[in-house]
């Protein structure tokens, strides 16, 4: 019995090791001098693995030298691009996760491009948002058609969280930190267990500390 459970214990750690092999041979911890590959990314899964459509792919009437390439390019309905085997594609701006520029990740949030401030196990970021303002009858307060048009617009600025396993968007509030949170179930009890007034102050706090306990990995 002892010889069967040495050689479980045994395969075990050779798994874990192998597997370790295979996350450091391929992939590369991030780092604050990590820097994205220049281009667009279609999807979450091309920003975890590093692959963005390179400006030389890329249709445009812009020169890829100059600094605003990303923004004017972007500043359509429509990219079009050629993938790898040089046939042309053409995807919907609003389709397209974001993209890098100078290594930086800008991600499109709310028909705009905004930048990751903080990258990590959990990402930060800030973005405007539009807001419709709707007025009501004062004499029928308790009245409300959906299908009314909102009054005024106004642009807010909005923070956000991005879980970096899932790629998922969160506002930015302390019961949605807790849902991230939840992947690392100390630092959750810990963050749980604080005042509400505590949860919502101490909301950066609990974001680096749950970023330095869970390093992540971008393929190389």
């Amino acid at each position: 019995m002892k010889i069967i459970n040495f050689f479980i214990l045994f395969l075990f750690v050779n798994i874990a090791f192998s597997q370790t092999d295979t996350i450091k041979a391929g992939f590369i911890e991030y780092s604050k001098d990590f820097k994205f590959n220049d281009g667009i990314y279609l999807n979450f899964e091309q920003v975890k693995n590093n692959d963005a459509i390179p400006k030389n792919r890329i249709v445009s009437i812009y020169d890829i030298n100059d600094f605003d390439f990303f923004k004017n390019t972007l500043d359509n309905e429509n990219l079009f691009f050629y993938n790898e085997t040089g046939i042309k594609q053409e995807v919907e701006i609003s389709d397209i996760w974001g993209y890098a520029h100078n290594g930086v990740l800008y991600i499109n949030w709310n028909d705009d491009f905004s930048r990751i401030v903080v990258v990590g196990g959990i990402c930060h970021f800030v973005a405007n948002k539009v807001v419709s303002n709707y007025s009501y009858n004062p004499y029928n307060s308790y009245y409300y058609d959906p299908y009314s048009s909102p009054n005024s617009t106004s642009v807010e600025l909005r923070q956000y969280l991005i879980h970096f396993e899932t790629g998922t968007i969160y506002d930015y509030t302390y019961k949605n930190l807790e849902i991230i949170l939840m992947n690392d179930p100390e630092l959750y009890d810990e963050y749980h267990n604080l005042s509400k007034r505590k949860r919502k102050k101490l909301k950066f706090v609990y974001i680096r500390k749950f970023n330095k306990k869970n390093p992540i990995f971008i393929k190389k």
